[in-house]
């Protein structure tokens, strides 16, 4: 049986190594793999013993590495007796950094068995992140873009997850966002009138969103940004967590808004499990991100919703009634968000060995966020409220100039009945988180030596400079000081359009044309794109503003959904 497998090998590399038809080699190794017992003859050495991967060029012969990888990664113990060796790592990684997508486009099966296998493979090694760079290379090379979904995308992430390195992937998942998924459109072989087939279903979608917005709250928010689990979590934080990277967690916004509102399988199933769980996640990161919760996105099943309302209802059997239990949970806790302990105004106002409210609401329910495993991420949040900086931000809003122990007592960190030392260090504490708060951007204030603090408007540059935080570098070759006048350039250049509009419509040779194709009932106000009545801004039969908008908010993806 072994000499038989032997033979076929010399004929399988022999076809690999000289045939120009890949299509024809394709079918030829899928009747191999499928035939009973001979999938050992792709996994096998060849009748001379050597190792058929040291006879083919892992780009130019991408089709048979991929089956013969496949097949020798693909086995139930790499301790059980094989008839060759595991191949080694480096050949692995530089397959998946130069095979020939067209060719591995023939296989899909065998591309999926092959990350599966890699991801067995580095585990086998005691190394499970090793992973992360081959399969990297394969999400990047092998579908038509990036941005094309397949089973790829969420074992890559699902490592990176498992094995806490999701540094490498969230460039990734920044820089492209799925928006499409991969089916047998995409592959040799499809014929026009053919419906697409595709092995990524429903829930894969989901799961992928899912994870990819984990990875990117993980990657947001620093390691120490949760207390020590050694900790007691009914004390305050005596420091305050340090900011979150608002980019990536804009960014990870967007994949739970994705998964939240992706349509569901069929109209009349209720939405899944998964959804609601990155609802949870969603309301909890804008605490931190904006301050507070957002309106649900436009496209948000109903039910979601409902649930949301509820989310404590079932996790309190401590509280006697069903209308103290629906009064807890996830809505209650974002709802109180950042909450206030003091008042400018009342000299009385608690001490620092208050516990905060979100403090109290996070213990209060602190089964259910364990349960939803999300404790550390609620802890973060309490952290953030207790920090002060989103009641700073408050105050902004409404008063230009205070002293340090206003500020303090609407913090709750200094009262005027304290001792002159705790004032002073009431004062230190304030003025502490101040100074980061202006370094970091986030307000634009200064001190003065009598511990006045003023609040300015924000600099010309600074919703600017927001932007570039949440979504990256400006475009290749335009250094960021330099987008501040584009943009002054591009008003100046609608300024002038629209005096050239307003010119143009006073004219008599374009009064008349107005009026001759009103006549004729001509709805485009003499321009074929429509600006007369009844036409549509994006052309004459084309989609208005308001359909495109519902269109890109379908999938969570415009801020402007938010009302």
């Amino acid at each position: 049986m072994e000499s038989n497998n032997q033979n076929i090998t010399d004929g399988l590399v022999q076809q690999i190594t000289t045939t120009n038809n890949v299509s024809a080699l394709n079918l030829t190794l899928r009747a191999t793999s499928r035939a009973d017992g001979r999938e050992a003859a792709l996994a096998g050495a060849l009748s001379s013993g050597e190792d058929p991967l040291n006879l083919l060029d892992l780009r130019n012969d991408t089709l048979g590495v991929l089956y013969i990888l496949s097949a020798r990664l693909t086995v139930q113990s790499f301790e059980a007796q094989l008839p060759l060796p595991p191949p080694a790592w480096e050949i692995i990684e530089n397959f998946c950094n130069q095979f020939i997508p067209e060719q591995a486009r023939h296989a899909p099966e065998r591309m999926t068995m092959l990350g599966s296998g890699i991801i067995h493979y580095a585990a086998h090694l005691l190394n499970p992140k090793w992973a992360i760079r081959p399969l990297l290379d394969l999400v990047m090379r092998y579908p038509p873009t990036p941005s094309t979904l397949t089973k790829l995308h969420s074992s890559l992430v699902l490592v990176s997850l498992q094995t806490g390195h999701v540094g490498p992937v969230a460039g990734f998942l920044v820089k492209h966002p799925i928006d499409d998924v991969l089916t047998s459109a995409h592959l040799p072989g499809h014929k026009n009138g053919e419906s697409p087939t595709t092995d990524v279903d429903y829930t894969d979608n989901l799961l992928y969103q899912y994870m990819a917005g984990m990875a990117l709250t993980l990657a947001a928010l620093p390691l120490s940004s949760e207390i020590n689990p050694s900790s007691d979590p009914s004390r305050p934080s005596t420091v305050p967590p340090p900011p979150a990277n608002f980019r990536l967690l804009t960014h990870a916004l967007s994949y739970f808004e994705t998964c939240m509102t992706a349509p569901c399988a069929s109209p009349n199933t209720p939405p899944s499990a998964i959804q609601f769980e990155a609802l949870k996640k969603l309301r909890l990161l804008q605490c931190i991100r904006y301050g507070g919760p957002k309106a649900l996105p436009k496209y948000t099943h109903p039910a979601l919703s409902k649930l949301w309302k509820s989310s404590g209802s079932h996790f309190q059997s401590n509280v006697p009634t069903r209308e103290e239990r629906s009064s807890g949970g996830y809505a209650a806790f974002v709802n109180a968000f950042p909450g206030n302990i003091g008042s400018i105004s009342n000299t009385s106002a608690a001490s620092s060995a208050v516990i905060h409210p979100i403090r109290t609401l996070a213990l209060r329910d602190r089964g259910l966020f364990e349960h939803d495993m999300n404790w550390g991420l609620v802890l973060r949040v309490v952290g953030e409220a207790e920090s002060g900086r989103w009641q700073v931000k408050q105050l902004t809003e409404s008063y230009v100039r205070l002293g340090l122990g206003e500020i303090g007592k609407a913090l709750g960190w200094v009262r005027d009945s304290d001792p002159p030392e705790l004032l002073r260090i009431g004062h230190d504490k304030v003025r502490s988180l101040l100074l980061q708060m202006i370094e970091s951007k986030t307000i634009n204030a200064s001190i003065s030596a009598e511990d006045i603090v003023t609040f300015h408007d924000n600099a010309p540059d600074a919703e600017l400079d927001e932007l570039l935080e949440e979504f990256g570098d400006p475009p290749a070759g335009l250094p960021a000081h330099t987008l501040s006048s584009v943009l002054a350039e591009i008003q100046n250049q609608t300024t002038q359009l629209q005096a050239l509009e307003q010119e143009m419509s006073r004219s008599k040779r374009f009064l008349t044309q107005v009026v001759k194709n009103s006549g004729s009932g001509g709805g485009g106000g003499g321009y074929s794109g429509g600006f007369g009545g009844g036409g549509y801004m994006m052309g004459a039969g084309g989609p208005s503003w308001a359909e495109d908008d519902e269109a890109s908010m379908a999938y969570g993806q415009d801020d402007s959904m938010y009302g």
